[in-house]
């Protein structure tokens, strides 16, 4: 998982903690013993589900936008925040092997974009996250089509407060991952795609590659195939969400 390094080990022995507090009787299980065991486990229940990629601490939103790797603050020279800004600025600027983090601060629309190694600088292995400052943040398809195009070499992550949202005449899935990766968080949402064309999808369609869900939402989508998940090849696995 792209997720840094879940603490199984931490959990694994918080749990244990707690299960044999909970199996012990009279003067063995004190309130001091269940309070500190449900620290423990609520310790290590944050550090198995880190947070990935980084809001500005002081709450200035003038100050988010692209992030690189596990910097703490955004790129400098990028130009703007927006998702367009970030987007040009990757299209000459990204790096083989490199994660990026994109904070979206307002909600956005975009026409349909493909996502491969010549959409970013002719490099591979690229991990694009997008994500939500403070509350939820929409990006609307513009036009017709996908909105986004997930081929080999990128992945393309949904972390927390993103919505995509599609069309109610489109002629595409909302997301099509052809040859790609594609992962959904806690807080992510692909809804409002409805496809007017026989044999099509209307949440995400993968067709070679990966989808993988580890929360967030599909829903309020249609098509004669399906309108949530078709897989037509690759591999779809869902841990969570719904």
């Amino acid at each position: 998982m792209l997720r840094a390094q879940f603490a199984m080990d931490t959990l694994n022995a918080a749990v244990a903690k707690v299960q044999a507090i909970v199996g012990k009787q009279g003067a063995g299980r004190t309130p001091a013993d269940i309070i500190a065991a449900a620290g423990d486990l609520n310790a290590a229940v944050a550090a198995f589900t880190p947070a990935v990629g980084n809001y500005n601490p002081s709450g200035d939103t003038t100050n988010l936008g692209l992030f690189i790797s596990n910097s703490p603050t955004p790129e400098s020279g990028v130009g703007g925040t927006t998702l367009a800004d970030t987007l040009t600025w990757l299209q000459s600027n990204a790096v083989v092997s490199t994660t990026y983090t994109i904070v979206l601060v307002a909600d956005e629309s975009s026409d349909p974009l493909t996502l491969d190694s010549s959409f970013f600088n002719g490099q591979s292995n690229i991990t694009f996250i997008l994500k939500g400052y403070g509350i939820e943040r929409t990006i609307d398809l513009d036009s017709q089509g996908s909105l986004f195009t997930v081929e080999t070499g990128v992945t393309l992550v949904l972390d927390e407060n993103i919505i995509l949202k599609g069309r109610t005449d489109n002629n595409a899935s909302l997301v099509y991952v052809y040859g790609g990766n594609l992962e959904m968080w806690s807080g992510s949402k692909i809804t409002g795609n409805a496809t007017i064309t026989y044999n099509n999808v209307g949440g995400v369609y993968v067709n070679g590659g990966t989808f993988t869900v580890s929360g967030g939402a599909i829903s309020g989508n249609t098509g004669s195939y399906s309108g949530g998940v078709y897989v037509n090849g690759g591999t779809f696995t869902m841990h969570r969400g719904k």
